[in-house]
């Protein structure tokens, strides 16, 4: 019976630390299932690599006899669905393991427990597990994905080499960062400056999910954050409102949608709150979503794109998924969790 190894990560790079832990991993087991998490997730400056090119650094890390014991798979972020996260990378490891045998098998969950993005490690109770110590750099003590793309945004990455897999991988991703540079430094400066700006927080902001016949309201967002990325219609609170009085402001200031504010209280079916810390990158951000189920009968009602939004469209259901790689922070995460995807 073969023994399988699983380590869940983003690997956003991969680097010294994470190659401890396969290498680790492979003095007692037969091969290793590396799971890529937060795929299909729109490019920002958490996760700045898509999933080809995490592949291609990974095997750049690799001697050739690890490529050989090491097996990818992935699991899409569900961050409102903690139940439907865990069934999916069962299912995907599951069928990653099938590609190599179809007899029985054993598996070991392994990784490092080094801060709360460690919680999977005891979400597998049916699994065994691989202890794997902590690897420190002998000048920066723990060596963080976080500090290199930090690195990257900073100076270049001109320290991040000793803290990555060998040169090949250094400069392939090097030259990555280097590529996105245009889109990802004026993302991370707004990010840097925006408590300066707008205060520590937390901030409050209001989504709103507006559904009709099949259809969804979207936004492509404009302006000089998440620019191009689709989007609920949303945004933050002026003083003296309610909560739903802000929403519908912001639906029509973005997208210019002739409802009566009356009608679309009375269509509103559900409301929630999305506190997740990581939600987004500018800071704690805490949203009010409204869910507004239309009348399903006669057409659409007409809208285009304003305010913060250069576009507004209402996109079927069924191609919804098609755009979840370029949706903006965790708003595919609640129209999942609010209208049960």
């Amino acid at each position: 019976m073969e023994d399988f190894g699983v380590f869940i990560g983003r690997f956003q790079p991969f680097h010294k630390g994470h190659l401890s832990v396969v290498t680790n991993a492979l003095k007692t087991m037969d091969y290793v299932v590396l799971v890529l998490g937060s795929h299909n997730k729109s490019m920002n400056t958490r996760e700045p690599l898509n999933y080809n090119e995490r592949i291609q650094i990974i095997q750049k890390s690799l001697s050739p006899e690890q490529r050989s014991k090491v097996i990818f798979t992935t699991v899409e972020d569900h961050l409102y669905n903690l139940d439907k996260w865990l069934t999916e990378v069962q299912k995907n490891v599951n069928g990653a393991i099938r590609t190599i045998t179809s007899a029985t098998y054993n598996v070991y969950l392994t990784g490092m427990n080094k801060d709360s993005s460690s919680f999977y490690l005891f979400k597998f109770p049916k699994w065994k597990s691989i202890e794997c110590p902590p690897y420190e750099d002998k000048y920066s003590g723990l060596v963080s994905a976080s500090n290199i793309r930090e690195g990257s945004y900073i100076d270049g990455g001109a320290y991040n080499k000793r803290f990555m897999c060998g040169v090949e991988a250094f400069e392939l991703y090097t030259k990555i960062m280097k590529g996105k540079a245009t889109i990802l430094l004026p993302e991370y400066k707004h990010e840097q400056d925006y408590s300066s700006i707008w205060g520590n927080g937390p901030h409050h902001t209001v989504d709103s999910i507006v559904v009709q016949a099949g259809h969804i309201l979207l936004v492509r967002r404009g302006g000089d954050y998440g620019t191009g990325t689709w989007a609920l219609p949303g945004g933050f609170m002026n003083k003296n409102e309610t909560m739903v009085d802000g929403a519908i402001r912001e639906l029509v200031e973005e997208t210019c949608l002739k409802v009566p504010s009356k009608v679309l209280k009375g269509s509103m079916c559900k409301t929630n709150t999305y506190d997740e810390p990581s939600r987004s990158n500018r800071g704690i951000i805490i949203t009010n979503a409204f869910y507004f189920r239309l009348n399903d009968t006669g057409p659409l009602p007409k809208v285009k794109g304003a305010d913060d939004a250069d576009k507004a469209v209402w996109i079927p259901l069924s191609k919804l998924r098609m755009l979840r790689i370029n949706m903006f922070e965790d708003h595919y995460d609640i129209i999942e969790d609010m209208i049960k995807l």
